[in-house]
């Protein structure tokens, strides 16, 4: 069994990691990966520079920041209307619990409607996808609406 630690650039390499002068480096999967490099440390950038890192450490937290929002905050209603015209799959913008109920009624629910409708029509195959994905969105838009209001009126009593 092999042990897969990756290399310390701080200490002399494990004695499992072949030394990258030797031949048997080039082939190692390692060296094939771009591991295995244990070349001099780089150097501190100038004072009042910002280094690469901290900028992308500094857009990782923006980005982190924004989905957080987007997952705990207050939800648009038209964003949530034109999610929902995805379908069941919109609503999980308002929440994950909304969305996977949506998922399980409507393909519950629209299914049987939309061959009764469909039948009735004339029962062409075009017609029951049509009928389906009408039908789907008068669940879906009403729900997003619903469920986004809802969610921001709690919000706003605490």
């Amino acid at each position: 069994m092999h042990d897969h630690r990756l290399p310390r650039h701080d200490r002399a390499p494990e004695p499992w990691l072949p030394h990258p002068g030797t031949p048997e480096a080039s082939s190692s999967p390692q060296m094939l990966l771009g591991g295995g490099d244990y070349g001099s440390p780089q150097p501190a950038p100038p004072a009042g520079t910002a280094s690469r890192s901290a900028i992308t450490h500094q857009s990782m937290a923006q980005l982190a920041g924004f989905v957080v929002g987007l997952v705990s905050g207050r939800k648009s209603i038209p964003l949530a209307v034109v999610l929902a015209f995805l379908g069941p799959l919109g609503l999980f913008y308002v929440s994950i619990l909304h969305g996977v109920a949506a998922l399980i009624v409507v393909s519950v629910v629209v299914r049987p409607i939309a061959i009764a409708i469909s039948s009735a029509l004339g029962g062409q195959g075009d017609s029951l996808s049509a009928v389906a994905v009408v039908l789907c969105w008068c669940i879906t838009v009403p729900w997003a609406i619903f469920a986004a209001r809802r969610r921001n009126a709690r919000i706003a009593k605490t």
